[in-house]
């Protein structure tokens, strides 16, 4: 343990004096706390604070991600004619000197990413309650952004699988699937469907169909898995939707009554008692709004059923207006999991995995290649690592209105089994990057963060730290 320590303090004192460490830590003491006061925004303390959090955290990851390359890539290769071989005479083993390494930049990382992180945190705090605002401004502030609130989506309709079930077979049956749901043999003759595809794309018709509320008509959705506290009656959930109408009104309004219906818990000491609130809203059209309800709606099982009645008319009030829920932010509950300081804490642990990685990446790079080569090698790996998200929709893609050429078919097929290979290679970072979540104030699971310090540390780290340490056994310094 005392070896460790030395080569951690040796490590953390050669960090202090690289060039590049200093000015990275300097420009980040310099330009964090100006933030505020340089960036534009919209004018509003929600985007005050929301656009303050976006570029701190991002610039403090970023630089510390170079931070770590550049100093992980010289920690070995830059030392194996100097004091690497003073360090090789004294009873350490080579393991350990990897290891050591890797832990005097995460502990710097550590430290690093406290200062910064709580300079960061105390601006968006004082921003939020130091501002100009109206009290619905700090309300939606409040919901949107100090806070972690979990989501939940609706169940889908019932019976969607024996409707899909049904039209696939009579679209089938009168040769109404189109041709790039067919798939073809080597001569170009046709052999089967697409059925698992085209059936998922019916589905999503299906959806598309039931989030479309005719004018004078409900819509009902059911929710399931809301884990509230049952005991305090004074808790709140929220109702998020985003509607938009068929037609134009000139004041861009849409008009319905939501009925929201749950009942007591009988373990409260009262009778089991229907509970529903009507809500008359008046919002405006193709924007997210929310809707304050009281938790008790939410039934003991954790489940709630909302109604939708369609009232909106056109103009001239002769006619009514569909309304259309938007198919990927149309409705969804939110209620709160924990605070804003909990969930922040939490994105910076998934910070530190993944530089975790980087540093073990570069320093294992280093005991066996140049600074350059190990630096490039990381930063190349970084950059794909933030790209396979990309690249997974890429090749996940369909287009149903556009017929793919035997061309095509073959290069997704090829870019299915590079992404299959690489995605077993290079770590997704873009699962870990929870910065859109903390922004807009939604829950950032423990499980996450324990999953992204397995895969990032323990698995591909240690296979990292395994074959760097099997490399550096059999290098000569000198």
């Amino acid at each position: 343990m005392r070896r460790l320590l030395s080569i951690v303090r040796l490590t953390l004192a050669n960090a202090i004096r690289m060039k590049v460490a200093v000015v990275i830590i300097v420009f980040l003491a310099i330009v964090i706390p100006s933030l505020p006061f340089i960036l534009q925004t919209d004018d509003t303390q929600k985007g005050h604070v929301q656009i303050t959090l976006t570029y701190g955290i991002g610039m403090v990851f970023f630089l510390l991600a170079i931070m770590t390359i550049f100093i992980g890539a010289a920690s070995i290769s830059n030392e194996k004619t100097g004091q690497l071989q003073l360090l090789d005479t004294k009873p350490v083993t080579r393991w350990q000197i990897i290891l050591g390494k890797w832990l005097g930049i995460m502990a710097l990382n550590i430290v690093l990413i406290i200062f910064l992180g709580g300079i960061i945190y105390g601006l968006t705090r004082f921003i939020g309650r130091a501002s100009a605002g109206t009290n619905k401004e700090q309300t939606e502030i409040r919901n949107s952004v100090f806070t972690a609130r979990v989501s939940v989506k609706p169940l889908p309709p019932e019976g969607i699988k024996d409707k899909v079930n049904r039209e696939f077979e009579t679209r089938k049956k009168e040769d109404r699937i189109p041709e790039n749901w067919k798939v073809e043999d080597e001569e170009g003759n046709f052999r089967a469907y697409k059925e698992i595809e085209y059936k998922q794309h019916l589905a999503e018709l299906e959806l598309k169909r039931h989030d479309i509320v005719p004018p004078g008509t409900e819509r009902l959705w059911k929710f399931e898995g809301i884990n509230i506290d049952r005991e305090n009656m004074d808790g709140v959930i929220y109702l998020r939707f985003k509607a938009g109408t068929t037609g134009a009104r000139s004041d861009k309004m849409l008009i319905g009554r939501w009925l929201f219906g749950g009942t007591y818990d009988p373990g409260e000491g009262r009778e089991p008692i229907e509970k529903w609130g009507t809500l008359d809203v008046m919002e405006t059209i193709h924007s997210p709004h929310e809707i304050e309800v009281p938790s008790f709606v939410v039934k003991p099982d954790g489940t709630i059923e909302i109604i939708f009645l369609n009232l909106t008319a056109s103009d001239d009030g002769r006619s009514g207006l569909n309304v259309v829920f938007d198919p990927v932010e149309g409705i969804e509950l939110l209620y709160e999991r924990t605070g804003f300081l909990s969930n922040y804490i939490r994105y910076f642990l998934l910070v530190l995995t993944m530089l975790g990685f980087l540093a073990m990446l570069s320093v294992a790079s280093s005991s066996f290649m140049s600074f350059p080569v190990a630096a490039l090698l990381a930063f190349t790996i970084l950059l794909n690592a933030y790209g396979l998200g990309t690249f997974r929709e890429f090749v996940e893609s369909t287009n149903p209105a556009e017929i793919e050429t035997t061309g095509q078919r073959v290069g997704k097929g090829a870019a299915k089994i590079v992404y299959f290979v690489v995605s077993h290679i290079i770590p997704d970072f873009g699962r870990y990057s929870m910065l859109s979540n903390l922004n807009s104030g939604r829950y950032i699971d423990w499980r996450l963060v324990v999953h992204g310090a397995v895969v990032l540390v323990v698995l591909f780290g240690g296979i990292i730290y395994a074959g760097g340490c099997l490399i550096f056994y059999r290098e000569e310094l000198g």
